[in-house]
């Protein structure tokens, strides 16, 4: 259940650079549950940084643009020439989802070719192996 709170932590972040947990459930009526959950994941994100007595906005957070890591999966794809999901992730920090469906837009454009390769072992799946056809082409469309 959405409740608003990250709003309202982005509102007094902008208006106070630090801040305290009693400071934010005293001017906004939150719960103190409900209040870490939101302060927790703005941490790992990066947007707020905790401090020895409260909390203050990260001034070098940017957020993550969708086109640039789309652009990243394209150059390493088109650097790798041959590759699998797992490669292209760990060289962008994309999510696996992410570049699979990229994958599928350049796969109906013929921009790449698909193989498999069989690992050794009893019963392993076959790896799907994808090799970029032509590299100036993949350029024009694909970046």
């Amino acid at each position: 259940m959405k409740t608003g709170t990250a709003a309202k932590i982005r509102e007094l972040a902008n208006k106070q650079p630090f801040f305290t947990s009693e400071d934010f459930r005293s001017e906004y009526g939150v719960g103190e549950r409900i209040f870490w959950s939101a302060v927790n994941d703005f941490v790992k994100r990066g947007e707020l940084v905790k401090t020895s007595n409260g909390f203050m906005k990260n001034t070098e957070y940017r957020q993550k643009r969708r086109g640039y890591v789309i652009c990243q999966i394209a150059k390493a794809m088109r650097v790798c020439r041959t590759f699998t999901v797992d490669e292209i992730v760990m060289l962008t920090n994309a999510d696996a989802s992410q570049v699979r469906r990229f994958l599928r837009e350049c796969r109906k454009k013929n921009l790449i070719s698909i193989e498999y390769i069989q690992p050794e072992g009893r019963k392993s799946c076959p790896i799907p192996v994808y090799r970029v056809t032509d590299s100036d082409r993949f350029k024009k469309e694909a970046l």
